[in-house]
C-alpha cells in the first residue's frame, strides 16, 4: 500500500490518497542434471584392467555405487581391474544445485583368465606315395581333453616329396585356449609295378616291339597304364647273337610321383636251322 497526503493551502482542501499494488519476485530454477558413463572395453580377461570415462552436466557433486564407491569428480577417467571374474556394474549418480538426482552405469565382464593348451606331435615315419593319411599319421596328442581337426584331414593321398600337416586343437573347456601345431611328412616316390615278357626269336632277326614290349603300373592298380617312357638297351633293330641275351629296360613315369626303375630279363635267340 502507497499513501499520499496534500496538506491544502488557500485555495485547496487538505486530500489523502492510498493505493494498492503487489510486487512478484522472480524464481530461477536450476536445470536437472544429467549423467553419462561407459566402460572400454566391455568384456576383459581377468587380470586385464578397462577404462572407466565419465561426464556430468548442471551437477555439483557425483557419488560412485555399486562395483565401485566414493566421492567422483562430475567427470574424469579411472583404470579398473577386477581380481575375479564376474560381471561388474559401475553406477555413478550425480547431484545438481537444486538437490535432483541422476544416475547412470557401465557393465563390465571379467572372463576367466585362459591358460594355452600343449599339443605334443611327433615327427611321422615316411609313407609312400599312394598311402593314405591315417591314425599313424594324424596322431597329435594334448595335455587336456578337447578336438583335433587335421589338415590335410584323414584318408587324403599327398604328393610325393615334403609335405606339412596341421592340426587345431579345442579344448573342451573355456579355461584353456586352442592351439595350432605342424609337422613334416616325407612322402617317398612310389615303385612301378613292370610287367615285361619278350617273345623268342630267330637269330638274324632285329629286336622290336614283340621282344621290347614292357609295361608299367601303379602299384596296387593294374588296370589302367602308367604313363612314362621305356629306354631299352639293347635298343631296337638290333641283331643278337644266338643263345640266351641280357635285356633292359629303364622306364621314366610322367608322374613325379613315381620312380624311375630299370627291370633286366633275358631273351632268347632261337639259332637259325641248317
Amino acid at each position: 500500500m502507497l499513501t499520499a497526503s496534500f496538506a491544502g493551502g488557500a485555495q485547496y482542501d487538505a486530500s489523502t490518497e492510498s493505493v494498492a499494488f503487489h510486487v512478484t519476485a522472480a524464481v530461477v530454477v536450476a536445470p536437472p542434471p544429467s549423467v553419462s558413463i561407459g566402460v572400454v572395453p566391455t568384456t576383459v580377461t581377468l587380470g586385464t584392467a578397462a577404462q572407466l570415462t565419465w561426464s556430468s552436466a548442471n551437477a555439483s557433486s557425483c557419488v560412485a555405487s555399486n562395483a565401485w564407491n566414493g566421492t567422483e569428480a562430475t567427470s574424469g577417467t579411472q583404470s579398473v581391474n577386477p581380481t575375479t571374474p564376474g560381471t561388474y556394474t559401475y553406477v555413478l549418480t550425480c547431484t545438481g544445485t537444486s538437490g535432483a538426482t541422476a544416475s547412470a552405469q557401465a557393465v563390465l565382464v571379467v572372463n576367466p583368465a585362459v591358460s594355452p593348451s600343449v599339443v605334443t606331435w611327433a615327427t611321422p615315419a615316411p609313407i609312400t606315395y599312394g598311402t593314405p593319411l591315417g591314425n599313424s599319421q594324424l596322431n597329435a596328442t594334448a595335455n587336456v581333453a578337447g578336438t583335433f581337426s587335421y589338415s590335410p584331414a584323414a584318408g587324403t593321398v599327398l604328393a610325393a616329396g615334403m609335405q606339412t600337416l596341421t592340426v587345431t586343437f579345442t579344448p573342451t573347456s573355456s579355461a584353456y585356449s586352442p592351439t595350432r601345431a605342424s609337422v613334416q611328412i616325407e612322402v617317398q616316390q612310389a615303385t612301378p609295378y613292370i610287367i615285361w615278357l619278350p617273345l623268342p626269336i630267330l637269330q638274324g632277326t632285329p629286336l622290336g616291339p614283340f621282344q621290347l614290349d614292357a609295361v608299367a603300373f601303379e602299384p596296387g592298380k593294374i588296370i589302367q597304364l602308367l604313363p612314362g617312357k621305356f629306354v631299352y638297351t639293347p635298343p631296337a633293330g638290333k641283331v643278337l647273337p644266338a643263345g640266351p641275351q641280357p635285356l633292359s629296360a629303364t622306364f621314366t613315369p610322367a608322374s613325379a610321383n613315381f620312380k624311375s626303375v630299370t627291370m633286366h630279363t633275358t631273351l632268347e635267340v632261337w639259332p637259325k636251322p641248317r
